[in-house]
């Protein structure tokens, strides 16, 4: 599948198929924001007492037990809190963006998303180190999805100009 990625003069992001259908992504239905050390924070701590409140109330175990039990608990997660916790401690950052997209069929027919879609973007700063813990960050969390950033579709193409304009 062939893409043909533009912008029009009002950095709108326009990713057209090799069948010319459109996906149109206005620069007015796009905020940026950050998730950062904060949410992270917030999500390790959900996780933790997430678990431990499962432990704790089936009322086999002691309160101690389970915290001792859930702290060498399963080795997924607790490299999942790991990587949230080494995220938190160096204060790192993704480039939150919201969107609402205009699809274009084959017709001309426009159709407006009904509900907007969050990326996270790993900014461009950042050290390939810093690149790659965010990307471990993304796999663990809960909260950040980086999409899929290597197939050939036009949603994929314009999330992937999203990145470039607005990280």
């Amino acid at each position: 599948m062939a893409i043909l990625v533009s912008s029009c003069g009002s950095s709108d992001i326009v990713v057209t198929s090799d069948l010319g259908e459109k996906l149109i992504i206005k620069k007015s239905a796009v905020t940026v924001g950050k998730w950062t050390s904060a949410e992270a924070k917030k999500e390790l701590s959900e996780n933790m007492n997430k678990r431990y409140n499962e432990c704790s109330s089936e009322g086999y175990l002691d309160a101690n037990v389970c915290w001792e039990i859930w702290g060498a608990g399963v080795t997924e997660e607790r490299t999942k809190n790991k990587v949230l916790a080494d995220f938190v401690s160096k204060d790192l950052y993704f480039a939150m963006v919201t969107y609402r997209g205009i699809s274009v069929d084959l017709n001309g027919k426009k159709t407006a998303d009904s509900k907007y879609t969050t990326i996270y973007c790993v900014p461009k700063k950042y050290t390939q180190e810093q690149k790659n813990l965010l990307v471990e960050v993304a796999r663990y969390s809960n909260a950040v999805d980086m999409g899929k950033q290597s197939d050939n579709s036009i949603l994929t193409a314009a999330e992937n100009q999203l990145c470039d304009a607005y990280r």
